[in-house]
Order: C-alpha cells, then structure tokens, then sequence
C-alpha cells in the first residue's frame, strides 16, 4: 500500500512537471489543434500537434483540455474555456490604442480573392478615416487593389511617442539591417530586413495630445507580391522608457490562448506561420514581440498592368498606320539668334478620362480606352542649326510643377531663352505637352474641388497616368513625320527627324514624370531627370509646395492621425504613374521593346527644399542607378562610378544654402525657399554634364572632386 502510494506521488509530480512547460512552451500545440477546423487557405499543417489531434475527439475545438492525475490513480478532465475577448465593431483586432484602425497597412483589412495575384484584394470601409465634417472617403478605388503600394509609409499608433534611440533619420536607416535592432520589416519569403527610415510624426498641434503615428517608411520599395512582417520587440519603450500600450488581440494569438473572438481567431492560422517565420528565418523569439503584423505588396499585375495596358493602345495606333491627328494653331518665326522656329498647336491622343478626369476601369481593372481621343496642346521648338539642312534628334521636355509645356518652351523669359540655348547647342528639336495633373491649369482645380473634398484626388492621379499617355504619343506624332508639314519645317533637304534619336529632359515634376516616362518609352535612349523624385505619399510631406495645401487641409482635417492614414493610402492612387514603381521597368521588369541600350542621369540638389533628397534617393535605389563618385555625401544602397561611363546614374550638386534653410529632418515641409532646386539647373557643370550626353552618350563629371561649391 506505501509502495502505491509513494508510486502515485511520483507521477503525480512528474505530471504536474508536464503541466508547468505546457503552460510556458506547448501553447501553440493547442492553438495548432484548435485551427485545425478554421480556414485553411492559408494554414501551415506542419505547425499542428499530430499526438494532441489525435487525442482530441471532441468536436468542440473552441475549449482547451487539461488532465489532473490524482494520489488515487483515477484521472478527471477540466475544461478551459477560451477567453473572453470582443474587438469594437470596425476595428483592428491588433491595435494599440483606442484609435483602432492602425496598424496599417496590414492584412487584416483585405479578404480572399482567387481572382488577384496575390489572392487578396483589400477591403476598407468608408469609416477607416475619420474626415469629421467633411465627406466621408470612398475607398472603392483603393479596394481593387491586391496589396499594398511598394513605398507606402507604415503606421502604427500607441498613444505617445516612442524612445528617441530608436528613431531612425534619413541618414541612419541602414541601422535597421542590423540583427539586434528592435524595429523591422522582414521579408517572410527569405527572412531578411528590409532598410526603413523610423521617425514619429512631427506634425504636431494643440489640443492634439497622442494623435501622431509611428511611421515607417521604406527606404527600397517593397518587392511587387511579396509578404512581409513589420516586427517590433518589447525593447522598444516610450519616450519616458515605459512599457508601450500592447495589443491584447496580438498577445491572444502569440501566447497561444484560444479567444472567443472571430476577428482575432481569423487570423490565428496565418499568424502561427508568421511567428514560425520570424523565429527561424529572422531569429525573432516569439515571446520578445511587443508587436508583428503581416503586410501584403501589391502584384506587379496591378500597379504595372494599367500603365502597360494604355501605352500598348499608343503603339498600336502607332503601328496600324492609323498615325494621330493635330492641328497647328501658331508659328513664330525667328524669336531670337537660337530660335528658327516655334509652333503651338494641339494633337489628339488616346483617352483614359472620363468627363470628371477619371480613369474608367473595366472589371478585371483595365482602363478603358474612351470613345472620343483628348485633345491636349503642344509646343515645338527648332533649333537655328536645323536650317543647315541635316537631320536632328528630337528631345521630349518635361516642365516643372504648375508650369505648362508652353510656358518654359515659348513663353518663360529667362528660363525659356536658357532653354533655347540648350536646344541650338545640342542640336535638338523640342517637343513639349503639359504634364496635366499638376500642371498650370490645375493649380485652381486643385484649390477649388480636390482639398474641400478628398475623393476627387483623382483628378490630380489619374490626370498624370494619362498625361504619360500623353508624352508616348507626342512622340510618336514626332516619328510620323509632323515636322515634314510645310507649316513647320524650315528647309527642303533631308527630314528634320533623324527617325531614330529620341531623347528626353526634364525639370522638378519633368524629373519625377520623366522618370516615368523615360521607362516606359519605346524610344528614348538619353534621359536628363533633373532634381526628381517619387513615392508621392513620402515626397509631398516634405516639401515646401505642400505647404498651401496643408494650411488649407489643417482646417478641414484636424485629427494629424486622420491626415497620415489618408496619406499613406493615397500612395494606390498616385501607384500607377509613380516613378518608384515605374522606374523598376528600366532594369527590374523591361518590356520586350524597351532600348537595350539606356543611359539616364538622375541630377540631385543637395538640400532642395521642393524635393526632397530622401525621394530622390529612394528613386535612384529603385532604378538600379549607381552613384557618380566623388560624390558630396555617399549613398546607401548604390554602387559606385566613375565618369566617363555608359551606365545610368545619380549625382548630386551642392550650392551654398542660406543659414536656417536647409529643410527640416522631419516629415514637415521647409518654413522657406532656399533656391537651389532651381539655381541647380543653371549651374555651367550641369549644362555640360546634360550636352555631354546628348551628343556623345556618355555620362562625365564635370567639377574638380565633388560637386560643391569647395
């Protein structure tokens, strides 16, 4: 009888051992055997329990089970009920504040769809922003997307601010890469960092206490269709080194306990994969996460496809010998000693937009060609050299914000005459439209119909896809052999075109449009992109032409929280023409007729105050350009170069800036001007730099060392 006695005591405590480990480490057994019966589209089978599956007949898999062996051998089975838990109708299970719509972008906000690439598609209601007064956003537009933009900033809210320590400026995101920093986005395919800038939003306002969002940028853009996991750990405290508001709905599914919630236990298949993931690709311990979230990129299908799809319809207009229409409404002869002549008029092109500057959309989220073309101006200029009687090379123009092709071509004074000179001394025939979206014309539209109501962005996203639309077919107009018409060629020899050179400079919006442009043209082969940028959503808030739009969007949307969520969501709309994903098809995604043989210089103002060099930075990395050296400051993420080379590159210029000019670290636009956006492009180094290219195809540097003013 002691014998037994003594028998039972000691397996008594060995399972009561058991029990102890199974409270610390075998959770997710449980957790895996109860997501067993959930939605197993995205189930990862290999994280199951098989000996707890196999034990486990009861149907009801929403309960945990525990068995208690007593000192009389007899065994009794308590039931553990899963844990009370609601999330409030429309919010995010895995928030960290009581503004519960972040963090975004996250998964949580897209449903399956077979139909997709990626087999989501996003699904935001009406209520994600809180536009107060003024009307609510649709986020139809933003709903057909797959994923997320490649660049969009990421956002979480804890109610206060974060450590400094762990702040990480435009100069310092390479520290993300680092094994043991607590701030991450982890590619979940390979398991590697991803480089991002970390700053808190510095848009701050009275009366506003805790409404500033932890925003993440990327500094690379994100891979088209690829999943990733944004990662911070609980070494990550506030600003008074206290722990930071945690998730419950995250700390549910990462301890394994089983809730009664269908919000958190929706996600609970994907997140064991995710967690999985993070420990033996990344080296995340599962019980170290304050916070993990899974984001979804957008396919290459749906941010390249609509932009594919409408130069297609150029080009085979273009090649059905169908050619395109115009008309010549002016021709000045003989402006000045650079000048032969110039020509103003309008062609007709392809057309997107429908009567509200809309892009029309098919159901498999094609844009619809419309039945009538767009009628849109355009400017020539014809070099003095072209009386000579040789063939010429034609150069595409891209003008600056809120500028028109004809204003800097014709009507511009001294920019114009610098213009001028550029063309006789290149030996080149301008062409120039307007880069409608942000051009001249809609400077009032803007004003007038997009800040008072949100939803019509689209008349500022849309209008600037068409516009490249635009740009292909002026081009072509220049093959087809506009400038034979007897009202614009100036002597009888040989064609004016050379029916081969095709070659582009552009200016500010002419770089970032350009940069678009440049890589989806057929025919350009030489590109200037002067002071440009990209990712619209990274690039406005920081520049000083933002600055009358914020005043007027400070009023009507108060909440700094509400205007980051629209920012960064606004990214989908600018998606389809942004350079940072289009700038991907000059080497990443070419098409079949792209030019083999490309040279594009991506010119930097060091400092500029209306595009920011952050931007351009990230451009440069998204194109695979390489970095002319010496260089004023070195970049992270692009390889060397020496001039004279055929590759494409990015250099940079300094000019002296004003004591308290150079613009702010944070995401807030400059207080002032500081004038070297545009004092850059008259620099004497710049000019030859760009006439080096267009005669010779090749890139030179031309300052003694770096290009500063030293």
């Amino acid at each position: 009888m002691l014998l037994a006695l003594a028998l039972a005591l000691i397996l008594s405590a060995a399972v009561a051992c058991g029990g102890d480990d199974d409270d610390d480490d075998s959770s997710d057994d449980d957790v895996a055997a109860d997501d067993d019966t959930s939605d197993d589209d995205t189930v990862d089978d290999d994280t199951a329990d098989d000996d707890t599956m196999d034990d486990d007949d009861d149907d009801d898999t929403s309960t945990t089970t525990t068995t208690v062996v007593t000192t009389t051998t007899t065994t009794t089975t308590t039931t553990i009920p899963p844990v009370a838990f609601e999330v409030p109708e429309g919010c995010n299970p895995l928030a960290t504040s009581e503004d519960c719509q972040l963090p975004y972008p996250n998964t949580y906000y897209m449903v399956e769809d077979e139909t997709t690439p990626t087999g989501l598609r996003l699904h935001l209601e009406s209520s994600f922003v809180d536009t107060g007064n003024n009307p609510a956003f649709d986020m139809t537009p933003l709903n057909y997307a797959d994923g997320t933009p490649p660049s969009s900033p990421i956002l979480i809210h804890f109610g206060k601010d974060i450590q400094r320590r762990w702040l990480l400026g435009q100069d310092e995101f390479e520290k993300s890469l680092e094994s043991d920093f607590p701030i991450a986005v982890i590619d979940l395919m390979t398991g590697e960092r991803h480089p991002i800038m970390i700053e808190m939003d510095a848009n701050r306002k009275s009366l506003k206490f805790g409404r500033y969002a932890l925003i993440i940028r990327p500094m690379v853009p994100l891979k088209m269709g690829g999943r990733y996991a944004v990662v911070l750990t609980n070494e990550v405290k506030d600003d008074k080194r206290d722990p930071l508001p945690r998730s419950a709905g995250f700390d549910y599914l990462r301890d394994g306990i089983v809730t009664t919630s269908p919000e958190v236990e929706g996600l609970r298949d994907r997140y064991e994969e995710i967690f999985d993931i993070l420990e033996e690709k990344a080296g995340f311990v599962r019980q170290d996460l304050l916070l993990a979230f899974e984001i979804q990129v957008a396919s290459v299908q749906y941010v390249l496809g609509p932009i594919s799809k409408m130069r297609q319809e150029v080009f085979d207009q273009a090649d059905t010998g169908g050619g395109f229409d115009y008309v010549i409404d002016e021709v000045e002869n003989n402006p000045n000693e650079n000048v032969a002549r110039i020509v103003e008029g309008r062609f007709y092109v392809p057309h997107f937009l429908n009567e509200d500057n809309e892009l029309v959309w098919d159901a498999d989220h094609n844009p619809l060609r419309q039945d009538e073309d767009g009628e849109y101006p355009f400017t020539i200029v014809i070099p003095k050299v072209a009386e000579q009687g040789d063939s010429l090379p034609m150069a595409i123009f891209g003008h600056g914000i809120f500028g028109t092709g004809s204003g800097y071509l014709h009507h511009g004074g001294s920019t114009t005459r610098v213009i001028h000179e550029f063309a006789q001394e290149a030996g080149v025939i301008l062409f120039a439209t307007d880069w409608i979206g942000l051009s001249g014309a809609d400077q009032e539209l803007i004003f007038d119909e997009v800040v008072p109501d949100l939803n019509k962005l689209g008349i500022v996203t849309d209008r600037l896809a068409q516009s490249l639309v635009n740009n292909l077919t002026l081009i072509e107009l220049g093959k087809q052999g506009i400038l034979q018409d007897d009202q614009i060629r100036v002597h009888d020899g040989a064609p004016m075109f050379n029916g081969e050179d095709v070659y582009y400079y552009g200016v500010s919006l002419g770089g970032i449009q350009g940069s678009s442009l440049v890589s989806i043209s057929r025919d350009i082969t030489r590109g200037v992109l002067a002071v440009p940028g990209a990712s619209w959503s990274n690039m406005l808030v920081r520049s000083i032409v933002y600055t009358p739009i914020k005043l007027v969007l400070d009023v009507k949307y108060r909440d700094p929280l509400a205007q980051q969520i629209f920012i960064s969501g606004a990214q989908s709309l600018f998606d389809f023409s942004d350079p940072i994903n289009l700038g991907q098809l000059i080497l990443e995604y070419p098409y079949d007729d792209s030019p083999t043989d490309r040279i594009f210089i991506f010119q930097e103002a060091i400092g500029d105050s209306q595009v920011p060099n952050m931007v351009t930075r990230m451009l440069a990395r998204s194109v695979g350009a390489k970095q002319l050296v010496p260089a004023v400051e070195r970049v992270w993420g692009l390889d060397a170069t020496f001039a004279p080379t055929t590759e494409t590159v990015y250099t940079q210029y300094a000019l002296p800036i004003a004591d308290g000019k150079y613009p702010p670290e944070e995401n807030v636009p400059p207080s002032s001007e500081n004038g070297v956006h545009y004092n850059m492009n008259l620099l004497d180094n710049v000019a030859d730099q760009i006439i080096t290219l267009i005669e010779d195809g090749e890139v030179d540097q031309f300052c003694d060392g770096p290009c500063d003013p030293d």
